[in-house]
This record gives structure tokens, C-alpha cells and sequence, in this order.
């Protein structure tokens, strides 16, 4: 019984058990999002210290025409794929499923290569 209840846990007025595959993905893509917008602030500082270059070439033109509007584009998605999240409004795909723990295997590694130029 207390095991069945430290499993169980309530995000946004909704039962979610830890084991189940929909907390997983909630966590992940949280995860996600979150190191979007460490992301944002480490390039934006990389970036405007030519320390380092943007690689994506659609965020690079955006830096090109503001670097505020890069950081506002990249806190903007953050904030949608959270909202996605609250209202739990993402396809349940195995195909998603897939793309999300890629994303999160791309964040770690960018994250690290911040961490590498940070330390540096």
C-alpha cells in the first residue's frame, strides 16, 4: 500500500504512476526543455564572446539578426513544450517517444561541450 502510493504522484490535477512510460516521457522532455534554455544563455554568451560558434544554421541566422531574439525564440519554445507537458498534449508515439530521447542525448552532449569552452 505505501509502495502503490510513493508511486503514484499528482502533476497538474493528474494521477501519473513513476513507473508507467508517461512519466518517463513527461520527465524527459522536461528535461529537454530545460536544457533549451541553458542552452540559450550559454550560446548567447559563447556567442557575443567569440568563444564559440552557433551551430544550427536557422538559430545562427536568428542570432545574425538579434541575439535577443535568438534567446527569445529559444525561451519560447521551452515555454511551449512545458505547456505541451501541463496539458499533456503530446503524441504517445513510438516514433516520439524515440525523437524525445534523442533530443535529450543531443542536449547532454551540447550541455557538455558548454561545460567544456565554460571550464576552459
Amino acid at each position: 500500500m505505501i509502495l502503490k502510493k510513493m508511486r503514484d504522484i499528482d502533476l497538474a490535477g493528474k494521477k501519473h504512476n513513476l513507473i508507467s512510460g508517461d512519466f518517463s516521457l513527461y520527465m524527459i522532455l522536461s528535461y529537454v526543455a530545460i536544457l533549451n534554455i541553458i542552452d540559450s544563455f550559454a550560446t548567447y554568451i559563447g556567442v557575443t564572446k567569440k568563444l564559440i560558434e552557433e551551430a544550427n544554421p536557422i538559430m545562427n541566422q536568428l542570432f545574425s539578426i538579434h541575439p535577443l531574439l535568438f534567446v527569445t525564440i529559444k525561451i519560447l519554445l521551452s515555454i511551449a513544450l512545458f505547456l505541451l507537458l501541463l496539458y499533456r498534449y503530446f503524441p504517445k508515439t513510438i516514433i516520439f517517444h524515440f525523437l524525445a530521447y534523442l533530443s535529450a542525448t543531443l542536449y547532454t552532449f551540447v550541455f557538455f561541450c558548454h561545460l567544456i569552452w565554460i571550464t576552459a
